[in-house]
């Protein structure tokens, strides 16, 4: 029996609920997700591409006991095999893989996490930390930081190329988060306490900045949206002209291109994207949408990075 065709074309962002999930085609506006999709899924992930949605059942929410993949073009649902134990997987191009296993449980809590890349190239990656082994085709971090969140997205990222992945950390007894970059051949380049990436698509288009916020502890919490830059290994402040855009409830969404970020304000069921110049703080309306379920149901909101950034209509 022939499977029932979901979108025309690679959909640039999804929007779940409780009990479904809708994408969005440019030009055609939200889709809901019928058969074969079942209702409630866990971990929702969609591909840099906008062709692929990823999502498991069962277990909890980050180690769902069965995994599914659902081909959006041709409504084709593959069910993935299962995850090691304690392991996460992330996915970038379809050659880039990571496997984050949580290690050294304290009351229940991990304190370490063991970053395995997958290594089809045979890449050698420099370290000043006992050299990483190579076996059977995967290549062992040189980090232990355990994994820490992004509350849009996924807490480990490829750049657009696959050569990097920044990765979302936090150690034991610490209130702040940090990051670390690493290159396939470089290895550690980057790592900064107080930094977070946030949103879904969190490199710039050319690789070159991540997106996220500071967090500084004083005698309260305070975060500001901010892009880190790698070439000068360093912060810049996105001068918004308004302290509405820079507070938690005003999320991080990821790149529009390689000067304007992304962010959404959500008033009850109307969503609408905010486009920031990251030099200037020039805001522009990109587009305006009404959430098809009751206002405070969303769940996630994660955009496909490469369709966003390849189309300049892909949010209309």
């Amino acid at each position: 029996m022939p499977q029932p065709k979901i979108a025309r074309e690679a959909v640039s962002f999804f929007v779940s609920g409780p009990e479904a999930v809708w994408v969005w085609e440019p030009g055609r506006g939200l889709i809901k997700l019928t058969a074969p999709f079942r209702e409630n899924p866990r971990d929702l992930r969609l591909s840099a591409d906008g062709t692929t949605l990823r999502y498991g059942y069962g277990g909890s929410a980050l180690l769902p006991d069965r995994r599914f993949s659902l081909d959006l073009l041709s409504g084709v649902e593959t069910e993935e095999p299962a995850w090691p134990s304690n392991t996460r997987i992330f996915y970038g191009n379809p050659a880039d893989e990571c496997r984050v296993e949580w290690a050294d449980w304290v009351n229940h809590h991990p304190t370490q996490s063991i970053y395995r890349l997958r290594n089809d190239a045979g890449d050698q990656m420099w370290s000043q930390l006992p050299a990483p082994t190579l076996e059977d085709g995967w290549l062992e971090l040189p980090s232990r930081f355990t994994l820490g969140i992004n509350v849009e997205g996924d807490a480990l990222q490829f750049s657009p190329d696959g050569r990097r992945l920044v990765i979302n950390c936090k150690w034991w007894g610490h209130p702040v988060g940090a990051i670390q970059v690493f290159d396939r051949t470089a290895g550690l380049i980057e790592q900064r306490y107080g930094f977070v990436t946030e949103g879904s698509g969190v490199w710039s288009p050319n690789g070159r900045k991540l997106l996220g916020r500071t967090m500084a502890i004083g005698r309260s919490l305070e975060e500001r949206v901010e892009v880190f830059d790698l070439d000068r290994r360093d912060t810049t402040p996105i001068p918004i002209d308004s302290d509405d855009y820079q507070r938690a409830d005003v999320p991080c969404v990821g790149w529009l291109d390689d000067d304007h970020v992304l962010l959404y304000t959500r008033h009850q069921r109307t969503i609408t994207f905010h486009a920031f110049h990251i030099d200037t703080g020039e805001r522009t309306e990109v587009n305006t949408f009404r959430l098809p379920m009751p206002a405070g149901s969303m769940n996630d909101l994660h955009i496909a990075p490469r369709v966003v950034a390849d189309r300049p209509d892909a949010l209309l």
